[in-house]
């Protein structure tokens, strides 16, 4: 059953702007993975939060309620989100924040994302135009897939992506030099922030969480 977040987390000090956004927000479950090196909070909100106050809650969990474990808080939000919203309209108020979990997450998607022309046909299809690379081809598809789970699952407003290739700018030389370094990388924050991109769908290697009470 789900309780008020303050109810949830009574003794946590966080901002004033970070408490006026949680104050209609419910804590639907806490989860734990099986090793216990890793906790989860699925949180319920009737508007939206920018993720950078997403990291700043895991931060402000992890360093006052568990200052002196090794494990990691993640906090899975889900919204709510009025009539008024549609692909589009969520897309022009969330694109800042999209960029900064696509940055956290992997910073080829976020590149390509980045660079992208956007459009929407319709309300509910959308069109990136990107330059035809091998890094661009190789990765598109992860981006799709990031980027309809986000819209479908945490906001409720499913969408198709799709993508137009364009020439790419630029000598021959640079593009390659700059896929090799968007590949290299993305072996480096792979090794970096494993769990993280486990925990966003990247296989579900983690283990089961096991269910935490509330009460």
């Amino acid at each position: 059953m789900a309780k008020p977040f303050f109810e949830v987390f009574p003794e946590l000090k966080i901002t004033d702007q970070l408490r006026g956004l949680l104050n209609l927000v419910q804590v639907e479950k806490v989860t734990s993975t099986r090793d216990r090196s890793q906790i989860r909070v699925y949180l319920k909100s009737p508007r939206l939060i920018h993720k950078k106050n997403i990291y700043d809650l895991e931060k402000g969990i992890k360093d006052q309620l568990f200052p002196d474990k090794q494990l990691e808080i993640k906090v899975l939000e889900k919204y709510n989100l009025s009539e008024q919203y549609t692909p589009r309209k969520l897309l022009e108020i969330y694109k800042d924040s999209l960029l900064l979990e696509l940055k956290h997450y992997s910073i080829v998607e976020y590149n390509i994302f980045r660079k992208a022309e956007i459009e929407f046909e319709g309300q509910d299809r959308m069109t990136l135009t990107v330059e035809d690379t091998m890094v661009n081809r190789d990765r598109v598809g992860e981006l799709k897939r990031v980027l309809e789970k986000v819209f479908a699952e945490r906001c409720g407003l499913p969408m198709e992506v799709s993508y137009r290739y364009v020439p790419a700018q630029g000598s021959k030389l640079r593009k390659q030099l700059e896929e090799r370094m968007e590949e290299e990388a993305r072996a480096i924050y792979w090794k970096n922030h494993r769990d993280e991109l486990e925990a966003m769908g990247e296989g579900g290697q983690t283990g089961a969480p096991a269910a935490v009470a509330l009460a």
